[in-house]
């Protein structure tokens, strides 16, 4: 389980420059790390510049809403379950989400979803005897 935007949404977060001589280079890794599941989109993003706000275009990741991978609807037990057990090539889907609320705590954002939602993995975790350190 990952976090993903979706169109329409407002989300607040950090804006990357790419050098233009490396452009190609880091969106081939950007396209290949985001994988099949995802695709590359152009949207406006809305920044404070010196005070003054600023708008331009910026490409992010959207996932493709009909691939198997894409569940947004899934019920929330079936979502910790997933969390709490999950593991992958970059780690656990647990560090995941620990590590999302860390960056995201950095940069003065607080989302009660993702709190709660770690919650109830930290509970799933301790009723299934799973150590924060265990991988799975």
């Amino acid at each position: 389980m990952v976090v993903a935007l979706e169109p329409g949404g407002v989300c607040q977060g950090i804006v990357y420059g790419i050098d233009p001589g490396q452009e190609t280079e880091i969106m081939s890794y950007l396209d290949d790390r985001e994988g099949a599941g995802y695709n590359r989109v152009e949207v406006t993003v809305e920044v404070a510049h010196n005070g003054s706000p600023a708008s331009f275009s910026a490409q992010t990741y959207f996932p493709v809403v009909h691939h198997p991978t894409h569940a947004p609807d899934l019920p929330i037990a079936k979502k910790v379950a997933l969390i709490a057990t999950g593991c992958g090539i970059s780690g656990t889907a647990y560090e995941y989400l620990v590590n999302l609320l860390k960056e995201l705590e950095t940069l003065g954002i607080q989302d009660e979803d993702l709190h709660a939602t770690l919650t109830h993995v930290e509970a799933y975790r301790r009723d299934h005897s799973i150590s924060k350190s265990q991988p799975v």
